[in-house]
């Protein structure tokens, strides 16, 4: 045996070493899970929760993050943890970490409302942070502690409340001086994207629907606030408006009940309960007690996250962020009604918007499920505009959080003529083609007059087709939808009111309302299964796949993204060269919807 050969089977055999004992040690972590989940309750528990972190979302979660230690908890187990506990006569409280958070305002009421539903039950909720916002905001995070029965601040920290504010950035300079050309048009005036590309600065649609949505969500905020000032809600708002404020003035203010250290508080929590409990993050109790929504009538719950787009669904690691694939949605849609035991589905859509043509693709699974005879019951969460909406239309029913940024009924194309900044670079073009409108899509030349007619039959087509969904799906008059439409986004509250949405609430609500729309009674037994089923790591790699399908997909979006990077390096290069700036972000040459 030569010495090349046998350094060849030495490699082989340590790589086969090691993939082993990766599985072995996966699978031991795997069985020790499932022992874990066999050990009962202790006796005396207090739930614990981590809201300082970020929340993950079922079905769209990084697939590294259970690699390299990102979000472990999602919302909904956050959410059925606490619905659980309320009835579990083992778990005496609640104490959560808090601090500016980022969530997003809708995904706060969500967790404001499992809080308060929580307490309903007797039990204390205690809520601790080191600071609500450390030299930066902390709007969304003392809206949330307002949900707690006492708020303990570490002595050094702030409560920074300091009321709300929309930065919007303008590309119209920045277009100008690299003589790039934004052609493209919408439908209507409050389908501000388009403002973004073409003006300086808000226009007064913009501006209109923007402060109408920041007094919206003031007002949510003056009324969580004004229980800790004596129900006064005009001192709420004056508190509001002139924060931040240091440890010392919030609990003068009367904004937390104490200042002390986390051990401290700990402490107390441990006095009020009696002592001598233990403490339970969310996925180990609901390991140990079984869901709340674990046993029951089936309930389909399909997620549905991220920009709308044709094909399967993703999730980005490079920027942390997920697509709602119409592959993947319209086929847990055609699972969930070959599924004889489920009766309803609900169906999550947290989404700014996307592709027309993926929208209506998701639409039409909705409008399956109903003929099949299961409602669907949409639940919203941070965001359902433009697409978002679109997908949820057809619904039976439809829930939203009060700050819910929902409607904007409405499109918008854009492209980006770069003709003049390649000119610049001293680059030129030169193009043969066979038809007279073969440069309809071209980001190096612009519309000629048959390519503008066109975009607007198309626009006013994708626009007509919206606004008849939501005439069928809402049993509103196209007078009515069209008052509401012209791309303008509303929240929850004013979308309710419009009649764009149903009831105001987060997925409990849109639980109840299913069980309603099933015919169940309102306390029948339920079991949430999603779709498509997600699958643990472990489970992946014992399973294989025989076409190394996800090997493929994990490779082709990591390539995307690089590639996306490596563009947006080189555009950014190329502005800098241009202009004698940096910090131009080039936005896509076409934008729909």
């Amino acid at each position: 045996m030569t010495t090349r050969l046998r350094q060849r089977l030495l490699t082989v055999f340590t790589v086969i070493g090691i993939v082993t004992t990766v599985l072995a040690l996966l699978v031991g972590a795997a069985i020790t899970c499932t022992c874990a989940s066999r050990e009962e309750v202790p006796r005396r528990t207090v739930l614990e929760l981590h809201l300082d972190r970020p929340l993950g979302t079922p079905g769209s979660s990084n697939p590294l993050d259970s690699v390299l230690g990102g979000p472990s908890t999602s919302w909904v187990e956050v959410v059925e943890a606490l619905e659980r506990a309320s009835t579990d006569d083992r778990v005496l409280g609640v104490v959560a970490y808090l601090d500016g958070t980022s969530h997003g305002m809708a995904q706060v009421e969500e967790l404001r409302d499992a809080i308060i539903a929580f307490r309903a039950s007797g039990k204390p909720a205690v809520a601790f942070s080191e600071t609500l916002g450390e030299m930066g905001p902390g709007n969304q995070g003392y809206y949330l502690a307002t949900a707690f029965d006492e708020i303990w601040l570490q002595p050094t920290g702030a409560v920074g409340l300091t009321g709300l504010r929309s930065e919007q950035m303008f590309m119209r300079g920045t277009f100008d001086k690299l003589d790039i050309e934004v052609q493209g048009d919408r439908r209507a005036q409050y389908k501000t994207a388009y403002d973004r590309q073409v003006e300086r600065h808000m226009s007064e649609a913009s501006r209109e629907q923007t402060e109408a949505l920041l007094g919206d969500m003031r007002d949510r905020m003056v009324e969580a606030i004004a229980p800790r000032l004596r129900d006064d809600a005009d001192r709420a708002r004056t508190v509001m408006e002139q924060g931040p404020y240091l440890a010392s003035e919030a609990l003068e203010l009367g904004l937390v009940d104490g200042l002390a250290y986390r051990d401290e508080v700990l402490a107390k929590l441990e006095q009020k309960v009696g002592g001598d409990a233990e403490r339970l993050y969310p996925k180990p109790y609901l390991e140990r007690a079984g869901g709340a929504w674990d046993e029951g009538t089936a309930i389909a719950v399909i997620h549905g996250s991220g920009p709308i787009s044709r094909g399967p669904s993703s999730f980005d690691p490079l920027d942390s962020s997920p697509t709602m694939g119409a592959e993947t949605v319209v086929a847990a849609f055609g699972a969930a009604i070959e599924d004889p035991e489920v009766e309803a589905i609900v169906f999550r859509v947290d989404s700014p918007g996307g592709s027309a043509v993926a929208s209506d693709a998701i639409w039409r699974a909705t409008a399956r499920a109903r003929d099949a005879g299961k409602p669907v019951v949409v639940s919203m969460g941070n965001y359902a505009a433009s697409g978002g909406y679109y997908v949820s239309a057809g619904a039976n029913k439809i829930v939203a959080h009060p700050s819910t940024i929902t409607g904007s009924i409405g499109v918008v194309a854009i492209k980006m003529v770069t003709r003049g900044l390649w000119n610049k670079l001293g680059i030129t073009w030169d193009t043969a083609q066979t038809s007279g409108n073969a440069a309809f899509w071209s980001d190096i030349d612009g519309y000629d007059t048959k390519g503008w007619a066109d975009l607007q039959l198309w626009l006013d087509r994708i626009y007509t087709d919206f606004k008849q969904r939501v005439v069928d799906g809402r049993g509103l008059t196209p007078e009515q939808v069209e008052a509401v439409a012209k791309g303008r986004v509303w929240t929850g509250t004013r979308a309710k009111e419009l009649g764009l949405v149903d009831e105001l609430g987060g997925l409990s609500t849109a639980i109840a309302l299913a069980k309603q729309e099933a015919g169940l009674s309102a306390d029948a037994a339920i079991e949430l299964r999603m779709f498509p089923a997600s699958k643990s790591m472990v489970t992946r790699l014992l399973e294989g796949s025989p076409d190394n399908s996800d090997d493929i997909s994990a490779r082709a979006q990591l390539e995307t993204g690089l590639e996306r990077w490596r563009g947006l390096a080189a555009a950014v290069r190329a502005a800098e060269l241009a202009s004698g700036e940096g910090g131009v972000v080039m936005a896509p040459p076409l934008v729909v919807e």
